[in-house]
């Protein structure tokens, strides 16, 4: 390229930029040579662009890299934004005009991504832009263990190495960070010459490495980048992985207030470091951005936390309804739904028939390290395809059921202040089939946030009891959810919510976990269903398939559990049966005869139906005041004024 045909250099592609200075080869070394590439116009629109653009700089790094060098060509470069324009979007955008401190308000970020997506050479990539962007800068390189820690440093210094017979371009534009092969020191370090020149000893070099249990007490930084934290050596079991945990909060403590943490790798366990993160990241107020069927991005900017997670290769909904139609077994799925039926991550870097390959050859460590699921499809107790086979539309559902009511408030002692609040509406039919017809999922600053949720969904629905738990504390929001009913004029709402039903809590150990389990032959067989309209329909789906831990989030299923307190006994012969269809066509009816009539007098109007249920389907009692069903409008008994219409005006 003939850099003086350029008009503006600053608005220039990447790409574009690149190829300017790989044409011009020479003109730099000459430059070089004579001392005068500073004085170049070009000098500080590069090193800017180093900085800036991560994109720019992997171009810029080609002839130094490992993958690369002089005699390949650019466009074998297979990290491209194309393939890797969410990953390159994850690491902290550098700006030269501001601090260390100031870079950005994301203070953690987690890359789960397939072995083979080459996310660890895009992590050395922004470590290196870490070293340009400021000299006084100290990185520590995190890894499961020390070798592993120490050779991700070494591949990062070998960058920096200066070729005096054929300079690379960083040698040429950064000439202040490189020295010769024989100066880099010990492995696992590195000490940028731009720091050394302050001549001002402090304990940690530019760049250290550690393994996970290795002492980092007394050392300081400003950057914690860790590749492959977590691996086979440190997850094999749910004890190993909360030592893990343990030992990555305190090696945390030595990052500076205000420093950054990156960690790469991918999921091992369903106990592991990366499941933590993903579980505190899912609190508060946070947002999930699915890019694919494959990708999904979730961000919390109150915790500083973004996460991206990848998946190889994902089976598209439509294949995997056929292949859940056609019960074929799950480790032929992917050959069966061929390459048309599944969606790749990157299909320019991990092909299909690559992909299956390694599959086939070991299915569960494909899961994990592929796919970022911590157990194989085999293994799963309920999984996407369940689910979604037990999903109905809504012209499918019931038209007559009881309605009930369960909430998970997340308010007892013990638990965190800021867990979602779960409520559950479920529809049973005449066979006892329970319908998940409605959901709610969200976060309320305070109890009467809480209390008023608890009244709209109560009066969307009209159902026949609204059950919480009795923990601790619990019960206190009562007054508060009989005050906001009262402020409504829905009168069988203010008699439901002077009846809820406390179900007792449970302390046995693994209860939640034994309850989820509970409903796995309910789902299975076609007890429990879902509507196809829910609300937050793919977090329940998420919550269903994960694994249930001492800290993974299960919200939603634990809270559909509770319905199973409200199971009713099918009846046991067709007469019952037709008795019990009536009864629910009569409140049915009755229902959308008060809704006419609040739609045009807008007053509350109480069912005289209480309880539409065989004796032997009881399953809890409700206590019901008499008097709250007599009809005490002022007009009842109030023969009113003579018909006089069409008598004329004598009368």
């Amino acid at each position: 390229m003939n850099i003086n045909a350029v008009e503006d250099w600053n608005t220039i592609s990447d790409w574009d930029l690149y190829q300017a200075l790989d044409d011009n080869r020479e003109l730099w070394k000459t430059l070089q040579d004579e001392q005068c590439l500073k004085g170049h116009f070009l000098w500080d629109i590069v090193r800017d662009r180093t900085v800036r653009s991560l994109y720019f700089l992997n171009l810029f790094l080609w002839d130094a890299n490992p993958f690369g060098g002089p005699d390949t060509p650019i466009t074998e470069n297979l990290m491209t934004p194309e393939s890797h324009q969410h990953i390159i979007d994850m690491f902290v955008k550098k700006d030269p005009t501001k601090t260390v401190a100031n870079q950005s308000r994301i203070k953690t970020r987690l890359i789960l991504y397939p072995r083979g997506t080459l996310k660890s050479s895009w992590g050395i990539f922004d470590v290196i832009q870490w070293v340009l962007l400021d000299p006084k800068i100290r990185i520590l390189v995190l890894s499961a263990a020390d070798d592993l820690a120490a050779a991700i440093v070494d591949e990062t210094r070998g960058f920096f190495i200066l070729k005096e017979d054929n300079p690379t371009l960083i040698n040429l534009f950064w000439p202040e960070h490189c020295l010769l092969e024989k100066e880099l020191g010990p492995s696992g370090s590195y000490n940028s010459p731009a720091w050394a020149k302050f001549q001002i000893k402090r304990r940690e070099t530019t760049i250290m490495s550690r393994g996970l249990t290795s002492a980092v007490s007394g050392f300081h930084f400003e950057v914690f980048h860790a590749d492959d934290a977590v691996e086979t050596r440190n997850s094999g079991t749910e004890e190993i992985c909360i030592g893990v945990k343990k030992r990555y909060g305190i090696t945390r403590k030595i990052l500076r207030t205000f420093g950054y943490t990156n960690l790469l790798g991918t999921r091992y366990h369903e106990a592991d470091l990366y499941g933590d993160i993903i579980s505190k990241s899912e609190m508060g107020d946070f947002h999930a951005e699915e890019f694919s069927i494959g990708e999904k991005k979730i961000s919390n900017p109150g915790k500083g936390i973004e996460i991206l997670i990848g998946s190889a290769m994902t089976i598209k909904p439509d294949a995997e309804m056929d292949l859940v139609k056609y019960n074929l077994p799950k480790h032929l799925w992917f050959r069966k739904a061929g390459p048309e039926g599944v969606h790749l991550l990157m299909p320019k870097v991990l092909t299909y028939d690559t992909l299956l390959v390694g599959y086939e050859d070991d299915p569960e460590a494909f899961e994990t390290q592929m796919r970022q699921n911590v157990l194989p499809p085999t293994a799963q107790m309920f999984t996407r395809e369940m689910i979604l086979k037990n999903t109905v539309n809504w012209m499918d559902l019931p038209l007559y059921g009881r309605i009930t009511h369960t909430w998970d408030l997340n308010g007892g002692k013990g638990k965190r202040d800021n867990d979602q609040c779960v409520g559950t509406a479920c529809l049973w039919d005449a066979k006892g089939t329970g319908y998940i017809v409605d959901l709610v999922a969200a976060n309320f600053p305070n109890p009467v946030a809480i209390a008023q949720a608890i009244v709209r969904f109560a009066i969307k629905h009209h159902p026949d009891v609204i059950s919480l738990e009795d923990a601790v504390g619990i019960r206190m929001i009562q007054p508060t959810i009989e005050a906001e009913a009262d402020k409504t004029d829905d009168a069988y709402v203010k008699q439901l919510v002077r009846r809820i039903y406390w179900r007792p809590v449970d302390t046995t150990k693994d209860a939640k976990k034994n309850r989820i389990s509970a409903l796995y032959p309910l789902v299975l067989y076609g007890r429990i269903k879902f509507a196809s309209t829910l609300p937050e329909r793919e977090k329940l789906i998420e919550q269903f398939i994960r694994p249930v831990t001492k800290s993974s989030k299960n919200d939603i299923p634990d809270c559909i559990s509770f319905q199973t307190y409200f199971l009713p006994v099918p009846p046991s012969n067709p007469e019952e049966l037709k008795k019990y269809q009536e009864q629910q066509r009569q409140m049915m009816e009755f229902q959308r005869a008060r809704s006419q009539w609040d739609m045009i007098y807008n007053e509350a109007w109480q069912s005289p139906y209480r309880e539409f249920v065989p004796e032997n389907e009881q399953r809890y009692e409700i206590p019901i005041d008499e008097s709250s069903f007599l009809d005490q409008r002022p007009y009842v008994d109030n023969e009113g004024l003579d018909n006089i219409l069409g008598a004329g005006l004598i009368g």
